[in-house]
Formats: C-alpha cells, structure tokens, sequence
C-alpha cells in the first residue's frame, strides 16, 4: 500500500469535469437525426464510466458510516502520507469497476481487493495491480449464486478480510452516479434536445441512472440498452414486458450463455436494472460489437471498447428510424487498450473465430451481401428537380451521370446541386445546362471503378477515401452496382 496520496483538492478536479459529447452522425450514413457520442473513456480519473460509480459508493459508503476514512498526516515536504489506511473495498468485476475502485483507493488511501473472471484481459489484470489492487481470478463459467463466482468470491473476501463489499451490481449507489452525473451532462451538453439513449447493460446502473434523470426532465425519451447475444437480459425483459414480472430463474438459466465482450451482460435482474425505464434491448453479437468498434476506431481515430462497438452496433440499427428532429446519445464507456489481448489482438480475434485466415472480404462478397438490383442514375438530359428528389427519396448523397448509357461519364452530388441554390424554375432546367459537367471538376468527376473480382475491402477503402462511391464492374464488363461508405460500414 502506498503511503503518499494527493490533497483533496487535487483530486475533486476528477469528479467535476464532465466527459465530452461528440457528434459522430458521419459514422451513419443513412440517417435524419444526430448522432452524438459520450466518451467515458477520457473520465479525467482515467479510464471508464465506471469511475463515476467507484467514487459513488466510496462517498456514500463514508457518509453511512460502512466505509472508515484513511487517516493522514501532511510531513515536513508537505506530502499528505496515510497513517492508517481506509476500510479495504472488494468488488467482483469484470474489470472496469475495479479500476475506478483501485484508483480511486490509490487517491484517497484505501487497499482494494478484487475478484474477476478469468476471461478478462490480462492487460487490464496487470494494470489493477499496478494501482495497488489484489486480484483474484476465478472461473467465467460459475453463475452469481456459486459460492466461487466472481460476486461469491469478493463477498468472501469482505468477511474474511473485514472489509466492505461494494457490491456494484445492487448498490443504489451505481445508478445514483448515474443520475447525479452523466444524465445531467447529456442534458447540458444536448440543450435538452435528446430524443433517445442508447447505452450497454451490464450492472445496469448506467441505463438506469442516466434513463432516470433524462426522463425526469422529457418523459419521451426512448432508452435502448445493448445486451450481448448470450446474455438473458433480452429474453428477461421482453418476459417482464408480456408478463409483468421477472421469468422463473431456470428458464433465464436455459439462456445464459457464452459472449467474449466484457463489461456488458448479465445472468440475472439486478436491483440497478430498472425495468421501467427501458424502452427496448438490443442483442448484439460479438463479431458484430467488436468490428464496429474496430472500425470506428480506424475512421474516427478515437479509441473505444468491445462494449462501445457493441452499443455502436446497435445505434447503427436504430439510425434509419431517427427523424430530423432526434438527437440520440451513445454512451461508449472506456477504451480499446484495455483490450490489447483479446479484440486489439489479431491473433486472439483468430483462435476465436472472429477472423479467419485469408478470409478478407472481397468486393464480390459485398456486392452480392447488398443485393441492390440495378444502379439508379441520372442522364445529362434529366433536370437537377429529378436528381435533387432522387438522391433525397433513396437516400443518398450522390448519382452517376450518364451520357448514352455509360454510367462511368461523371457524377453530381446532392450537397452540390443544392448549394447551387436555383429558384423552382431553375431546377427545371437539366443537367447538362446547369452544373456543366466537367470530368476534372470536383465534385462532377465520374466515380472509379473496381472489378468485382480480383479486389479487395482494402481497394474498396482506399478508392472511398478520396471518391463518394465506387462502381462495380464484373467478369463481363458491365457495370453492376455502386458501392458507397454506408455500404463498407454497414457490411462489416
């Protein structure tokens, strides 16, 4: 145990700042609304939404009495240094909590012991230790009843040590976080314009808390909760939706499975989980949560979680639906280097089957996974109305111009016929008489092409970068479909 902590006031910094909210509505194409982004990943304490919890209940636990106050003295070099140490706290986790709670116990002078699965990654193992954590790694298989389970393991470690068990997944103190912090900061940060939260399940406290608060100030905020496929929580709400009440524990047994995501999921109805407050849960499997998180990190440069992709995964579904007016919020609680065993590693994604060897997606796996019959074009001789009100009716952002049938000619975009800003008779005129295509013009150039045969995502990646779309040639020569950044997203 380390006997140097900081002052008080060097610390209260962690607590106070919010964490930002991001717009990231460019990572879904096919949308109306806004899509915005809360990154608990850069909580100044260092490293997850589950900081906010760890404090909690450390506060809590002191002004109930249950946790005892480190005793400090300052020395003569003015360093605050322990002279007794707080009430040791134990948790079972599956690593994030007892980060925050290691943390948090290295700054306010209290040793922390902790129990946690054995399918968490070793990385994060190796820096709970470092903070000072004693860690004790206990089979993934043992359910929240078994004496051995990671919960079973850390109560024991509270009676035997005498110390307090923060128990995380019913302490009111998690969600309680929740509703004095992050829903607060979505609220200020949005100007109250958020229409819908979408955020991972695990303990259940983040959705809780957070849902709790925004609900209290618009009721018709929609909450969506991401479950990994292999956790109950799905079947246990829908259940509690038909029947007002919770299954019969062995029908949540017969579907509490097996998911290499951590920090989200859960074998049973914790007291944080608020039922009530839940608008819909989404499954999400593991390939699709770890490529999209994969992916945004390769687009957005910013790093996130397995649980992050997974809850991006399930924002990418509910995209479509969002009207003008909507502003949902997705919570992506902590970053990718925890993880640089298991889904950062490409050797681990492998031996688990989530890439295989040689098995790179090719441009015909993707266009025979869009299934579009035909590629919609305007020709030079069709006015910017017809164009403007094709790109607007499909949804998209730009088309192929054709001169006699060849779809390789030029293109225009939606954003450009509109910043052309015609009068109604002005958009009656064609397009050869409007925007003067030129093929070295930007923004008029024709779209490249790639065979579907021969290359590869990568030829796919590096053609979207520089060009809006890519059409597609096949074995014969023709061209048979047009591919965009929404369909390399949504292909994944």
């Amino acid at each position: 145990m380390r006997n140097l902590i900081f002052r008080p006031e060097q610390y209260r910094a962690t607590v106070d700042t919010p964490t930002p909210i991001v717009d990231i509505t460019d990572f879904f194409p096919r949308t109306d609304g806004k899509v915005l982004a809360k990154f608990e990943g850069a909580f100044p304490n260092g490293g997850s939404v589950k900081d906010r919890i760890a404090y909690q209940m450390i506060r809590d636990g002191y002004n109930s009495g249950q946790i005892s106050r480190s005793v400090t003295k300052i020395d003569e070099g003015g360093a605050r240094r322990v002279v007794t140490p707080g009430t040791l706290l134990c948790e079972g986790t599956s690593g994030n909590t007892g980060l925050g709670l290691a943390r948090w116990g290295a700054l306010l002078g209290h040793q922390v012991a902790l129990a946690i699965p054995r399918k968490m990654d070793e990385s994060k193992v190796a820096m709970l230790r470092a903070y000072g954590a004693r860690v004790f790694v206990v089979p993934t298989e043992a359910g929240h009843n078994h004496p051995n389970s990671y919960t079973g393991v850390a109560k024991r470690l509270a009676y035997e040590l005498e110390g307090f068990y923060t128990n995380q997944h019913n302490n009111p103190s998690n969600a309680r976080a929740h509703e004095l912090t992050t829903g607060p900061e979505i609220w200020a940060q949005t100007e109250g314009k958020v229409t819908y939260l979408v955020a991972g399940q695990g303990t259940g406290g983040t959705i809780t808390g957070t849902a709790r608060y925004l609900r209290s100030q618009n009721p018709n905020v929609r909450v969506i909760a991401v479950d990994p496929v292999g956790s109950p929580v799905k079947f246990m709400f829908d259940y509690w939706k038909e029947h007002g009440q919770d299954p019969p524990q062995a029908e949540i047994a017969k579907r509490d499975g097996s998911y290499k995501v951590e920090g989200i999921g859960m074998d049973h109805h914790t007291k944080n989980l608020d039922f009530t407050l839940l608008t819909e849960v989404v499954s999400i499997p593991d390939e699709a949560a770890f490529a999209n998180a994969l992916n945004f990190i390769d687009l957005s440069g910013r790093d996130v979680g397995g649980s992050s992709g997974a809850a991006l995964a399930a924002m990418r579904q509910l995209a479509p639906s969002l009207g003008i007016l909507d502003v949902a919020v997705v919570i992506l609680p902590d970053l990718g280097n925890q993880y640089l065993e298991r889904f950062m590693n490409q050797e681990w994604m492998k031996q688990n089957g989530f890439v295989g060897e040689g098995q790179e997606l090719s441009i015909a796996d993707l266009v025979r996974r869009k299934n579009v019959p035909g590629i919609v074009s305007v020709s030079l001789d069709d006015t910017v109305e017809r164009a403007m009100y094709l790109m607007e009716e499909n949804k998209f952002g730009q088309l192929p111009v054709t001169r006699e049938g060849d779809l390789t000619y030029a293109s225009v975009t939606l954003e450009g016929l509109r910043n052309l800003d015609l009068s109604p008779l002005g958009k009656r005129l064609k397009l050869r008489e409007v925007v003067h295509l030129d093929r070295d013009v930007p923004g008029y150039k024709p779209f490249p092409v790639l065979p579907e045969t021969g290359a590869s995502r990568k030829d796919l990646e590096d053609a979207l970068f520089t060009h809006p779309a890519v059409l597609i040639r096949d074995e014969n020569g023709q061209i048979t479909s047009l591919l965009t950044i929404a369909d390399q997203l949504e292909l994944i």
